[in-house]
């Protein structure tokens, strides 16, 4: 999720925050207090600083790391004096895992102090990522003489199981 995801899902809570305002004040017909109106404003504005704040951070750990790891960091966010990073994989997560102290080395010297790293991994699988990433896989079909061979051998073996599955392999051969 980049800036512009995060800025989507901020700009969509505050709609949903405003029209459920306006569905109060529907219902109970009678003018809200200014200050009420000011408080979740600040709110908001607050909540707003704090995405921006989340996606600097995530920017910069995204530079501070090497480069074909980048598109694989989701989130990054600062609880106390603990980075804790989201991997869009479990595979990625590791790979971030490991090479933390490296990360909080080079954190150190942009005068961030995290006492350590956590990474866990999104439960969110991004659609386009996944379908990106998928490759069909081409078989091809295995020779005439080594789908005979396969038959033959299929003939003389006594447990079924294997029996079975070196004659479905035959299946697939060249016709």
């Amino acid at each position: 999720m980049g800036e512009t995801s995060i800025l989507h899902y901020l700009s969509l809570i505050i709609k949903i925050l405003v029209s459920f305002i306006f569905l109060i004040m529907k219902k109970t017909h009678r003018p809200k207090i200014a200050s009420d109106f000011l408080t979740r404003r600040l709110k908001s504005r607050q909540l707003i600083q704090k995405a921006q704040q989340h996606t600097q951070l995530l920017e910069l750990v995204k530079s501070l790391s090497p480069e074909n790891f980048r598109s694989h960091l989701v989130v990054a966010e600062q609880k106390q004096n603990i980075l804790v990073l989201v991997a869009d994989s479990p595979i990625w997560a590791s790979r971030y895992r490991f090479s933390s102290p490296a990360l909080l080395s080079k954190l150190k010297a942009q005068n961030y102090f995290f006492i350590k790293v956590i990474v866990s991994v999104s439960l969110y699988k991004q659609a386009s990522l996944a379908t990106s990433e998928k490759k069909k896989i081409e078989r091809s079909p295995i020779p005439k003489k080594e789908a005979q061979a396969l038959e033959a051998m299929a003939q003389n073996i006594e447990n079924p199981a294997l029996k079975a599955a070196l004659l479905n392999l035959t299946k697939h051969s060249e016709k």
